[in-house]
């Protein structure tokens, strides 16, 4: 029984060296939704978003990724979709083993309609390694998002894949 325990910890170990994520490129794709609080000139004091987003850069470090993304927010209530253009920054808390947790930081612009709007979000969030940079993610954090004298603030949740 002894052996056995121990051939499963050799096992997960090698799994977990085995998963670190590699440099060169690394791509994201996640969805999800963002709960907003309302300031300005849209009628609803709250708003659900719906979020699309597609991220693509370089891990120059096992721990450290830098890349720029587009989004797509949208919401039943909203005559319009958001389109969000944004760069991410992306740390990894724990650079080795199958589950690692990071932190993202986005900063972007809404281009479209009378003024160039911006965006702003930190997230933290947790990567499941499949296979080098493959793997599942889950994200919670705080999006801020201002477009054309309306201000839209609060939590996201974003679940996806990396590649």
């Amino acid at each position: 029984m002894k052996r056995f325990i121990a051939v499963l910890a050799l096992l997960a170990a090698l799994h977990g060296v085995c998963s670190a994520q590699q440099k060169g490129f690394q791509g994201f794709v996640s969805f999800g939704r963002n709960d907003s609080i309302t300031a300005g000139e849209i009628d609803n004091d709250v708003l659900t978003l719906k979020a699309f987003d597609v991220v693509g850069g370089y891990r120059f470090l096992p721990n450290q990724f830098v890349g720029a993304g587009v989004e797509l927010q949208f919401s039943e209530l909203l005559e319009a979709c958001l389109f969000n253009i944004f760069i991410d920054y992306r740390a990894n808390l724990k650079p080795l083993g199958a589950w690692t947790s990071f932190v993202d930081v986005r900063a972007g612009c809404i281009p479209g309609g009378d003024d160039l709007g911006f965006s702003v979000g930190t997230f933290y969030g947790f990567h499941y390694a499949i296979h080098a940079n493959t793997g599942l993610m889950a994200m919670l954090g705080i999006q801020a998002l201002r477009k054309e004298n309306a201000t839209l603030f609060g939590p996201g949740v974003r679940f996806g894949f990396t590649f």
